[in-house]
């Protein structure tokens, strides 16, 4: 009887053990302080024992010193207030049915992100910044969100990653290994230093598609492609390296077009530079909407260019961008329907020639807050237009009285790191600015 009983107690402890705890962030902390838990206690999502590990919701600022490691049915879900900062790696390897989920507003950052899960849910809708970004797992995975890879971004297996609506950037080497697709979705935006493509490997534009930028590519494989607009700029295998003249347009699958475009092309004449494209012909076509940007990921319109409606003939358009920037300028045309529909029709990059306008410094610098700060123009006075830019991307445009060359600063402005954008008409300067405590 008395063992009976001693086993009855064994199996529950061995019950109560098998229970995942939900825990829940109540602070900002360590992820192994217990006081930034509730309950009051650690989280173990690194459990490898046959019971499965705890679930977390992360909705404060969590840091982890080393490397983490998700493991048999262990969850992690971060809010739109929440972020992990892992020191070393953190390798999502849980298994079904747990789930890793970065909400939109959510962040992550890591030293290496490994994504090496068979058979657990993904969601990537957040921002991200790691050093190195590994995809090893079979498992296909969709990413909405913002990736920064500092390093090398690594894929490898047969599995495909999805980025939709997604902005990719690579700042080192791109390696897709063994079967990979990288897909492109939803008007997204992917730059890389320099692209490999090896195996099978391939970069697909599907159903609103998106564009591609790059320095270099490698081409390994003959079976291996990148697809691009109507195939026109088409990679085929076997391109041993190369420089493309332009970014990439990925194509958008086998989607009915409401235009049917000839070509699409930008060159510089003197200051100007000179957006031109043909339809053979429209359909419901109700107007063009010409975007400019200076580094390939942030956008701003230019001007808005009507369309024929319903044309079977061809349509030469053309329009003039009066004031790029020195430098590389990249110019996106799309198309719009009459119910608002909206359909990217190509990306193009042109270098547009060295603007005579320049601008020595700014003093004092560092500055403060309602100071006064004094533009050193090399070319003497300019009409021009003056905006302070935060990092965090808020700007304050300031008074700018023509052929000044002082500016003030607004009164109450924190303290830290700032830029003084300078527009003049042959060209723009952005300038450090550091505003100190007073």
């Amino acid at each position: 009887m008395r063992k009976l009983l001693l086993s009855h107690t064994l199996m529950l402890a061995l019950a109560v053990s098998a229970l995942a705890t939900n825990y829940v962030t109540v602070n900002n902390g360590a992820w192994n302080n217990p006081a930034t838990w509730s309950p009051t206690g650690v989280p173990n999502i690194s459990n490898t024992a046959s019971w499965p590990g705890d679930n977390v919701t992360i909705s404060h600022s969590v840091t982890y010193t080393g490397d983490l490691v998700t493991a048999q049915q262990a969850s992690v879900l971060i809010t739109p207030t929440g972020s992990l900062a892992v020191s070393g790696l953190l390798n999502v390897a849980n298994s079904s049915p747990s789930s890793f989920n970065l909400q939109l507003g959510g962040s992550l950052s890591a030293q290496t992100l490994r994504l090496s899960s068979c058979c657990a849910t993904i969601a990537l809708a957040g921002s991200i910044a790691v050093r190195n970004f590994d995809f090893t797992a079979s498992l296909p995975i969709t990413v909405t969100g913002t990736l920064n890879v500092s390093d090398n971004f690594t894929t490898q297996g047969g599995s495909s990653i999805t980025f939709d609506g997604a902005t990719l950037n690579v700042e080192g080497r791109t390696t897709s290994a063994g079967s990979v697709r990288i897909y492109v979705d939803g008007g997204a935006m992917l730059t890389f230093g320099s692209l490999w493509l090896i195996g099978d490997a391939d970069i697909l534009g599907i159903n609103e598609g998106g564009v591609v930028l790059f320095t270099q590519v490698l081409l390994e494989n003959p079976s291996t492609t990148i697809n691009c607009v109507d195939n026109l700029c088409q990679y085929a295998g076997g391109l041993s390296s190369g420089t493309p003249p332009n970014a990439l347009d990925l194509k958008t699958g086998a989607q009915f077009l409401p235009v049917s475009l000839l070509f699409f092309d930008a060159q510089v004449k003197t200051s100007q530079v000179a957006l031109d494209w043909a339809t053979e012909t429209e359909a419901a076509n109700d107007y063009f909407l010409v975007e400019h940007s200076t580094d390939g990921r942030t956008f701003t319109a230019l001007t808005t260019v009507q369309g024929q409606g319903n044309s079977n003939t061809r349509t030469n358009y053309q329009w003039l961008h009066g004031q790029p920037t020195s430098g590389t300028n990249y110019y996106r045309l799309w198309q719009f329907d009459w119910d608002g529909t909206a359909t990217m029709l190509g990306l193009r990059q042109v270098n547009a020639q060295p603007s005579s306008f320049t601008v020595v410094g700014i003093s004092p610098n560092p500055s403060m807050a309602g100071q006064t700060v004094k533009l050193q123009l090399a070319t003497g006075a300019y009409p021009m237009q003056v905006t302070l830019l935060a990092s965090s991307g808020q700007a304050w445009p300031l008074p700018f009285a023509q052929g000044a060359d002082e500016v003030r600063l607004p009164d109450h402005l924190p303290a830290g790191l700032y830029y003084l954008q300078l527009t003049a008409a042959d060209g723009r300067v952005n300038l450090p600015l550091v505003v100190a405590k007073k």
